[in-house]
């Protein structure tokens, strides 16, 4: 079981510049290749578990698997993923697909909550009539029944 580990104290979502290129086979069906000297940026999905609901390592390790599955289906192809009793964290390269993976995980049961960059999503944020489109995960505004 791989943990995410800091140094010091450990600042969640925030894009880092990384020296690895991606080949073609890391790469998501019709997404073309980085420019040479391009630098990813990396955007990092930490998904929250209720308490309790990963047991053991073993689960832990089949619920990581099933996310990876879900993020290959959409066509993301996640860099990495780590796992401990309550955090699941996907690393994608760009923001779009940290978005879009989001997006499904968070209405998995088990999931708490979701954060991306400096914000919490929870399933409640999200409604099965959303488009697949960036703009959707935008802040809601609450609703006023009048």
């Amino acid at each position: 079981m791989l943990a995410l580990a800091c140094s010091s104290p450990c600042v969640v979502g925030v894009r880092a510049k990384t020296p690895e290129l991606h080949h073609s086979k890391d790469r998501a069906p019709g997404k073309s290749a980085p420019a040479a000297g391009y630098e990813p940026e990396e955007f990092y999905v930490m998904v929250d578990m209720q308490s309790g609901f990963i047991k053991d390592d073993e689960q832990g390790t089949k619920l990581g698997d099933a996310f990876l599955t879900i993020a290959n289906q959409i066509y993301v192809n996640p860099d990495s993923f780590y796992v401990n009793p309550s955090l699941l964290v996907l690393k994608t390269t760009t923001r779009s697909d940290a978005l879009r993976v989001l997006k499904v995980v968070v209405k998995m049961p088990g999931v708490a909550r979701c954060r991306l960059e400096d914000r919490e999503y929870y399933a409640s944020d999200f409604h099965d009539s959303d488009s697949d489109s960036d703009d959707s995960l935008e802040e809601q505004q609450p609703s006023e029944e009048l």
